[in-house]
């Protein structure tokens, strides 16, 4: 109907590891080795993005 509102939005999930701690040292893992991306690390962060034209479109419905 003309009364309904639709939100559109679009994230996306990265592993991002801070390169140094609060006092300046290394935050490296491994044998000096960057670590990588687990589902148990608390690292992962989320951000918005633009919504794709698709995303849009079928929001507006048919």
């Amino acid at each position: 109907s003309k009364d309904d509102v639709t939100a559109v939005s679009t994230a996306e999930a990265y592993f991002e590891r801070p390169i140094q701690d609060r006092q300046g040292r290394p935050t490296y893992f491994n044998q000096n080795r960057l670590e990588k991306a687990s589902l148990l690390n608390p690292y992962w962060q989320v951000r918005l993005t633009n919504n794709s034209a698709l995303a849009v479109a079928e929001s507006n419905g048919p």
